[in-house]
C-alpha cells in the first residue's frame, strides 16, 4: 500500500470516513439535546448503529495501510479521541459509548497503537520535532475538560463513562510513552504540564488505596463494575509511563513540584500491592533519587525508613524473582543516605558494595551493556562514583570486594570501560554519555591514591585517551543532568592528569602556542596580589553547591581593607580554571577551605587541598559553613590542628569578625616566623604558647562558640625536645612517652587511657589507624573517658593528641629524610 500524502491524508480514505461518522455521531446528541427529545428512539438508535458499524469496519482497513502511514494514522487518532471527548461531555452521550461496536472500534485503536510500525514511526527522525509535537500535542488531550473531569473523578464521568475513558487514558498514555523514547529533553520541558501530572498522580493514588482497602473487597459483579477498581491497566500504564518519564533524570524537578515523591513513598508501604505494581514504583524511586533535588525531597519523606520497612516486609525472603528489588533497594540507599551512616552496619554496606560492582561486571559482558536482571551499566556505576569519595570504600572495592572478578585487575576493568564509553560523547546517547561522566569521575577519586598511580599510567590507551578529553570542549554533549558530587569529563580528566604527574595538554598546547598569554594568567594573579602592601591574600576553596554561602562571605571579608580575597567568580577568565586557581593557592597568604557536605563529595576540592596543604604546605583555617556537618575521612584527618570556625552558632555578621581575627593576627605571625625557621628542628615560640595557655583557661568547660581551638599548626606548639625526636622510636621507653605526652601537654587522664603504649612505634600505628576517621575514635575514646573519670572529654582536648601524633609522624619522615638528603625534605602524610 502507498504511503498517503501528509497534507492530504485527512481527505483520503479511511481517515476522511471515520472522522465524518464521527462527526454524524456528535450531530444526533447535540440535535436531540437541543430538541430535548429521548435519544433512544427507534430513528436514532437505527443511525447510531449504522455508524458504529461503518466504523469498526473502516477500523480494520487502517491495519492494511499501517505500515507506510505510521504518523498519519497517529494524527488521526488523536483527532478520534478529540472527537469522542466533545460527544461525552453532552448530556444523554452514554447511548454512543454503550454501544458494543462504538466500543469495538475504539478498542481497535488500542490494537494499532501497539503494531510495531506505530511503536517506532518517530524512530527514523533525523531530529526529535515529530516526536516533540506529537508528544506536546497529547498533553493538550490531556488538558482538554472531559479528560480534566475524568481524572478528578467527575461523578457523571466517572460513573456513566468510565470504560471510554480508560480507553482513551490507554491510548494516549501509550503514545505519550512511544514518542517520548525519541525525544531528548531539557531542563523544565514539563513545567507546562505540571498541572496534568499533579491530576495523574492523584489519579493513580485513588486507586492504589480503594483497590487495597479490605472495606472494599466486592462481589466479583460488583467489582467489575467499580468505576476505580476498572482502572487497573490505565494505572499500570500511568506508572510506565511515569517511570519513562523520571528514567530522563533532567525531568526530576517538574515530578517533585507535583509532590510526586511522597505519593511513591506512600504507595511502596502499601503491604498487599502487585508485585508488578511494586517493581514500577521502587525503580520510580531509584529513579528520583539519582536527582540531588529527588534525593533531598524523598529524605525528607523519610524514604529511608520506609524502605527499610519494604525490605523487611518483601525483601528479607530469599527469592529470586526479588534479586532486581534487592538490587533497587541497595542503590537507593546508597543514593539517599552518606556511606558513613551505613558504616554502623560494615556487613550491610559490603553486601551492597559487592552487588554494585558483580552488577557492572556482568552488564560489561554484554554487548548492549545490560546485565542479566535488567540494569544498564550506568546505574551501579553512577552509585559507585558517589560512594567512592570514601577512600575505605574505594579500596574495598578495588581490593577486597567478594565478586567473580573480571580477567584483569579492577582498576583496569574500570580503565577499559572508560576507553570503550569515550565515544559516547559523539553520541545522542544520554545513557552512555552519563555513563562516561561517571568513570572519568569515579577514576578520578582512584587517581588520588599512590598505590595505584602506576596502574594507571602503564596503560597507554588509558592515557591518550584522558588526554584527548582533557581539551575537550564539551559541545557534543547532550543537556542533561549531571548530579552535583560529579565533575564535566574536561575537568576530571585534568584532575586524573594532574593526579598522575602527566602533563596537562591544555597547558602544553598554550605554552606552544603563545608565551604571553601563558604568561597572562600568572601576571594577572600577580597583579592582584602584590602591590597590595601588608595586605593578607586570602584564597577562599569552595564547593559550587554552596556557592550562595561563599559569595556572602566574600561580600562580608571584602568589606576589611587589610584583606585581599581571591575566589574563582571573581578573578577567573580563562579556559583553563584549575591553572588559575593553582596559581592563587601558590600566591596565597592563607586558604580558606568552606568545609560542607559538597566540599567533601568535590574532587575538585579534594585537589585544592591536597595542593595547598600536602604539597605547598599552605597555611590554612577551616571554615565549617554548616552548624552540624563535622568533616571525616579524607578531609578530617587533613584539618586536624588548626583553629576552625563554625557559621551557625553565633550571629553571621560576629562569625565573620572572629575569622577575620584569626586571618590577620596568626596571618601576620605566621609571615614573619616562616623566615626564622631553622632547617631541621622546631623552635618554640613563646607568644604562640602564650596564647594557647590564655585560650585554654578560659576554655573550661569547652567553649562551643564559633571559634574552636585545636592545638596542631606548623608554629603551635612544636614541643618534642630534640632528644626524642632524633631517637629511633622503637628505642623510646615507657618514659619516654610519657615524656612525649607531657611535653604536647595531653591531659594525663588521656596517658593513663594509653598505658598500654610503651615506645614510639606503638604512637605511629595508632596515629595510622586513627587518622583515616578519627572523629569515630574520639566519640569512642570519650565514652571510655567518662566511664573511667566520671567527667568529659572535649573535642579539643582530643584534638590535642591527634595533633601531636601527626606532628610525631611527620617529625619522623623529615628526619629520615634529612639524614639521607641532608637537607629538609617535607613530608606529605596523605
Amino acid at each position: 500500500m502507498s504511503t498517503i500524502n501528509n497534507e492530504n491524508y485527512i481527505e483520503k480514505y479511511p481517515f476522511k470516513n471515520i472522522l465524518d461518522n464521527i462527526d454524524k455521531l456528535q450531530q444526533i446528541v447535540i440535535s436531540n439535546a437541543l430538541t430535548n427529545s429521548l435519544i433512544n428512539t427507534d430513528l436514532n438508535y437505527s443511525k447510531i448503529e449504522q455508524i458504529a458499524n461503518d466504523l469498526y469496519n473502516t477500523s480494520q482497513y487502517i491495519y492494511e495501510i499501517v505500515e507506510n502511514n505510521s504518523k498519519n494514522i497517529i494524527k488521526t487518532i488523536q483527532l478520534i479521541i478529540c472527537q469522542f471527548l466533545q460527544i461525552s461531555l453532552i448530556d444523554n452521550c452514554e447511548i454512543i459509548f454503550n454501544n458494543i461496536n462504538i466500543n469495538l472500534f475504539i478498542q481497535s485503536l488500542i490494537n494499532i497503537i501497539n503494531v510495531d510500525s506505530i511503536k517506532n514511526a518517530f524512530n527514523n527522525d533525523e531530529n526529535d520535532d515529530d516526536s516533540r509535537k506529537t508528544f506536546y500535542s497529547l498533553f493538550n488531550i490531556l488538558n482538554l475538560n472531559g479528560i480534566i473531569k475524568y481524572l478528578s473523578d467527575d461523578e457523571y464521568i466517572s460513573f456513566k463513562l468510565s470504560n471510554s475513558y480508560e480507553y482513551f487514558l490507554k491510548i494516549i498514555i501509550s503514545l505519550l510513552i512511544q514518542t517520548s523514547k525519541n525525544i531528548i529533553f531539557v531542563k523544565n520541558d514539563l513545567k507546562n504540564q505540571e498541572f496534568i501530572l499533579k491530576l495523574l498522580v492523584k489519579y493513580v493514588d485513588n486507586y492504589l488505596t480503594v483497590s487495597t482497602l479490605s472495606t472494599l473487597v466486592l462481589e466479583q459483579q460488583e467489582h467489575e463494575r467499580h468505576p476505580i477498581l476498572c482502572r487497573t491497566v490505565s494505572v499500570q500504564i500511568i506508572l510506565s509511563f511515569f517511570y519513562n518519564m523520571i528514567d530522563k533524570t533532567i525531568l526530576v524537578p517538574n515530578f517533585i513540584n507535583t509532590n510526586y515523591h511522597e505519593f511513591v513513598i506512600k504507595w511502596i508501604n502499601i503491604e498487599n500491592l502487585q508485585i508488578d505494581d511494586q517493581r514500577t514504583i521502587i525503580s520510580i524511586i531509584h529513579d528520583l533519587a539519582q536527582h540531588d533535588l529527588g534525593a533531598e525531597a524523598l529524605n525528607k519523606c523519610h524514604a529511608i525508613q520506609v524502605l527499610k520497612e519494604f525490605k523487611k516486609r518483601l525483601l528479607n525472603v530469599d527469592h529470586d524473582e526479588y534479586q532486581d528489588l534487592k538490587l533497587f533497594y541497595c542503590m537507593i540507599i546508597s543514593l539517599l543516605s552518606d556511606p558513613k551512616e551505613n558504616k554502623e552496619d560494615p556487613k550491610s554496606m559490603n553486601k551492597i558494595l559487592n552487588q554494585l560492582l558483580q552488577t557492572a561486571i556482568d552488564a560489561s559482558l554484554s554487548k548492549n551493556f545490560i546485565s542479566s536482571n535488567g540494569f544498564h551499566i550506568n546505574e551501579p556505576i553512577v552509585v559507585l562514583t558517589k560512594l567512592c569519595v570514601h577512600d575505605d570504600i574505594l579500596h574495598y572495592i578495588l581490593n577486597e570486594a567478594k565478586v567473580n572478578k573480571p580477567q584483569t585487575s579492577i582498576v583496569q576493568f574500570i580503565s577499559d570501560l572508560l576507553i570503550h564509553f569515550r565515544g559516547a560523547l559523539a553520541t545522542e546517547d544520554e545513557t552512555d554519555q552519563m555513563t562516561c561522566i561517571a568513570l572519568f569521575n569515579l577514576v578520578w577519586s582512584i587517581s588520588f591514591h599512590e598505590q595505584y598511580i602506576e596502574e594507571l599510567k602503564s596503560n597507554t590507551k588509558f592515557l591518550l585517551t584522558v588526554k584527548s578529553l582533557a581539551n575537550d570542549d564539551g559541545e557534543a554533549l547532550i543537556e542533561q543532568y549531571v548530579p552535583k558530587h560529579m565533575a564535566s569529563v574536561k575537568q576530571a580528566a585534568n584532575g586524573i592528569l594532574w593526579n598522575l604527574d602527566e602533563n596537562n595538554p591544555a597547558r602544553v598546547l598554550r605554552t606552544s602556542t603563545s608565551v604571553t598569554q601563558q604568561a597572562a594568567v600568572e601576571n594577572e594573579i600577580k597583579s592582584q596580589i602584590t602591590n597590595k602592601g601588608n595586605r593578607v591574600m586570602v584564597m577562599i576553596s569552595y564547593s559550587h553547591a554552596d556557592v550562595k554561602f561563599c559569595q556572602q562571605l566574600v561580600t562580608a571579608l571584602k568589606q576589611d581593607e587589610q584583606l585581599d580575597i581571591w575566589v574563582d567568580f571573581s578573578y577567573c577568565h580563562t579556559e583553563d580554571l584549575w591553572e588559575e586557581i593553582g596559581i592563587a593557592i601558590e600566591k596565597a597568604d592563607v586558604v580558606l577551605f568552606l568545609l560542607t557536605k559538597d566540599y567533601f563529595d568535590s574532587k575538585s576540592c579534594r585537589q585544592e587541598v591536597m595542593y595547598a596543604k600536602d604539597s605547598l604546605k599552605k597555611r590554612f583555617i577551616p571554615v565549617y559553613a554548616q552548624k552540624e556537618y563535622i568533616a571525616t575521612g579524607w578531609l578530617g584527618v587533613r584539618i586536624v590542628g588548626p583553629q576552625y570556625v563554625r557559621f551557625g552558632k553565633k550571629a553571621f555578621d560576629s562569625t565573620v569578625v572572629e575569622l577575620k581575627k584569626l586571618i590577620l593576627d596568626d596571618g601576620n605571625s605566621e609571615k614573619i616566623d616562616v623566615k626564622k625557621r631553622p632547617s631541621i628542628t622546631v623552635p618554640v615560640h613563646t607568644e604562640t604558647i602564650k596564647k594557647v595557655e590564655q585560650i585554654n583557661a578560659e576554655k573550661k568547660p569547652f567553649d562551643e562558640g564559633a571559634i574552636e581551638w585545636n592545638t596542631k599548626t606548623d608554629d603551635n606548639l612544636m614541643m618534642i625536645n630534640e632528644d626524642l625526636i632524633t631517637k629511633p622510636l622503637h628505642q623510646w621507653t615507657f618514659k619516654d612517652v610519657t615524656r612525649w605526652f607531657n611535653q604536647n601537654r595531653i591531659k594525663r587522664e588521656l596517658r593513663d587511657l594509653y598505658e598500654e603504649f610503651y615506645s614510639g612505634t606503638d604512637l605511629i600505628f595508632y596515629y595510622q589507624s586513627l587518622k583515616a576517621d578519627w572523629q569515630t575514635e574520639y566519640l569512642d575514646i570519650r565514652e571510655r573517658y567518662l566511664k573511667k573519670y566520671d567527667k568529659t572529654l572535649y573535642r579539643d582536648q582530643f584534638v590535642r593528641l591527634v595533633s601531636a601524633l601527626d606532628r610525631l609522624s611527620t617529625d619522623r619522615c623529615e628526619v629520615k629524610s634529612t639524614k639521607k638528603s641532608k637537607s629538609l625534605s617535607m613530608c606529605s602524610i596523605v
